[in-house]
């Protein structure tokens, strides 16, 4: 996985590599809410759409949403 990071302190670009020839790219974005909540928003930018489906179900199985 190759992790770079954007200019905001809250914003991470993702680079994953899961098979020869099959890349997903994304960003993680952090935002706090006036209720001091916190707001994860993820947003593909390139890849297959199903894997990046795989992804976020398989990221909210581990957060305990779903």
């Amino acid at each position: 996985m190759t992790l770079l990071r954007t200019c905001k302190k809250e914003s991470y670009l993702l680079l994953l590599k899961f098979q020869i020839n099959q890349w997903l790219c994304f960003v993680l974005q952090l935002y706090k809410t006036k209720e001091d909540k916190y707001l994860l928003d993820l947003q593909r930018i390139q890849g297959p759409q199903f894997l990046f489906m795989d992804l976020c179900a398989s990221f909210l199985a581990e957060l305990r949403v779903l």
